[in-house]
């Protein structure tokens, strides 16, 4: 309840403001002769969250009743001990809801809405960022969002687009719905791949990708993405194949990465379908 409650009173909210029948008939059960306290629908809704600290100061009120009277306090203490407990767990996963919702919503803010984009509210965000996407066009301006259950890729928007043709500046990379939602891979079938040198290879490096570039290969689409340095294309790609590691692993899904891949890369001004073997 703690942690759907804020969740769900915006709901409410926003419900009872485009509803007046729904306001209404909100407003008609608070003036209820039952509701001899006059209470509030919020007031009503918040009393479960307040609950556990409520019972941490009645039982350590109770505890020290108890030894002044020189009564046993011993069974107080311990339901003390665990109210405080409950109570720290409670804030605890209401702080995680709290950041899950922020990061999710973060991810959301940077796409055009669409039906989809609508639905990540229950998902978990677990990295987002911009990258450049390479296709047979040459590289394009992106938005990667990483969840536990899929990679979600848009591109810029077409205004975009012609203003980078034009070699003119793009809009506000902060202003919302500037990428729109191209593709999502379920993360069970992504691999995600980085450069390999001749002194080092491993499961998921792939020999031709540039230092800073990070090779995505699934079922339903490879390709390369760009990302600032070699560092930053490093920390994307460890994050990526944890993530389908995991996912893998719940879903008992064999792993098996591919040994070649096909994907478009720019080297200098030409852009070409490279052949990639991962090692």
């Amino acid at each position: 309840y703690a942690l759907g409650y804020a969740r769900a009173w915006q709901d409410l909210a926003a419900m009872r403001s485009s509803s007046v029948a729904l306001d209404a008939f909100a407003r008609a059960c608070e003036l209820q002769p039952a509701n001899q306290r006059h209470l509030t629908l919020a007031s009503l809704a918040i009393m479960p969250v307040q609950r556990p600290p409520r019972y941490v100061l009645l039982l350590g009120e109770l505890g020290k009743r108890l030894e002044k009277a020189n009564a046993d306090a011993t069974n107080a203490c311990r339901a003390l001990e665990c109210a405080k407990r409950v109570a720290k767990a409670v804030d605890e996963n209401v702080e995680r809801e709290h950041a899950r919702r922020a990061s999710t919503s973060r991810a959301a803010a940077n796409f055009k809405k669409c039906a989809e984009t609508e639905a990540w509210g229950a998902l978990n965000a677990v990295r987002d960022g911009p990258l450049l996407r390479i296709t047979k066009h040459g590289p394009v301006d992106a938005y990667a969002a990483l969840f536990d259950d899929r990679l979600c890729y848009g591109d810029a928007n077409m205004k975009d687009r012609a203003l980078q043709k034009m070699g003119a500046a793009p809009e506000s990379p902060g202003k919302e719905e500037r990428y729109v939602l191209h593709r999502t891979l379920k993360l069970e079938n992504v691999y995600c791949c980085r450069s390999a040198t001749e002194s080092r290879g491993g499961a998921g490096d792939a020999r031709g990708l540039a230092p800073w570039e990070l090779l995505i290969v699934s079922a339903q689409k490879s390709f390369v993405l760009g990302a600032e340095s070699a560092e930053a294309a490093a920390a994307w790609r460890d994050v990526i194949s944890d993530a389908a590691s995991k996912r893998r692993a719940a879903l008992a899904v064999k792993d098996a990465p591919p040994r070649a891949v096909k994907a478009f890369v720019k080297r200098g001004a030409e852009t070409r379908a490279t052949d990639f073997d991962i090692v």
